[in-house]
């Protein structure tokens, strides 16, 4: 199977900042489309196996939420304000301000 180019993948909708609504939504398309009308979808191989890929995003999604690393954004803020670049510290400043109101403590114990 040839590899599509990005604006393919692009059109379809497949990208990193697919949130869990429109994640869904790919997945109920393609598990609801019946296999003699395929929308577009491709061949009813293609569809199970980009229903298959939705599903494992949405659970990726899932397990990103659940299991948030409270330490990674403090030490990747740590280290940008230890840079001595005004604009690094400005964003190390905004990461810990993102997640104080994310509810990401400092605290790894807090967690």
């Amino acid at each position: 199977m040839p590899v599509p180019h990005k604006q393919e993948l692009d059109r379809a909708g497949y990208h990193l900042m697919n949130n869990f609504v429109q994640l869904r939504s790919m997945l109920l398309e393609r598990l609801t489309t019946p296999d003699a009308e395929t929308n577009g979808s491709g061949r009813p191989d293609e569809r199970r196996l980009n229903a298959y890929l939705a599903a494992a995003a949405i659970n990726q999604v899932v397990e990103d939420y659940i299991h948030r690393d409270s330490v990674l954004p403090q030490k990747a803020a740590s280290r940008l304000e230890r840079t001595g670049r005004p604009q690094a510290s400005h964003i190390g400043k905004a990461i810990r301000v993102a997640a104080a109101n994310m509810g990401i403590s400092s605290d790894p114990m807090a967690a």
